[in-house]
């Protein structure tokens, strides 16, 4: 397998839920503005590639002040790790559906550390590189 590597100097954002107001009698859907934010700087820091076979994603958090000093810890706590995944998603050049085995995880960063988004993708043999 082909594997590549890059990582995203960006703070993780969970997708949050959408909102709904209504405008002359129907419904708008929209996201909250800070969400579109968050979208509009990741794009142009999100590598261009084919739609791998593989895909790792590791969501690296911010370590809270009052956390040990230390390596990386497992964070299980909100936001939800699928909702950090669509986020991730929507800022990616290809159709998610193309995807077909995933792994994520999502971890407070060691100490002094910087949040990031960290992206290893691959290619079986004879497919794409």
């Amino acid at each position: 397998m082909i594997l590549h590597k890059h990582k995203m100097l960006i703070e993780p954002k969970a997708c949050p839920r959408p909102r709904v107001k209504w405008v002359n009698g129907r419904p708008v859907v929209y996201y909250p503005k800070s969400y579109y934010d968050w979208r509009k700087r990741a794009k142009p820091i999100t590598p261009t590639f084919e739609p791998p076979d593989y895909l790792k994603i590791v969501f690296v958090i911010k370590r809270p002040k009052n956390m040990k000093k230390g390596g990386r810890v497992p964070h299980s706590k909100r936001p939800d790790l699928d909702n950090f995944l669509k986020s991730i998603f929507d800022v990616f050049y290809f159709d998610d559906c193309m995807v077909h085995t995933l792994d994520m995880s999502k971890v407070y960063g060691a100490t002094g550390e910087e949040p990031c988004i960290e992206l290893d993708w691959g290619y079986f043999p004879g497919e794409k590189s």
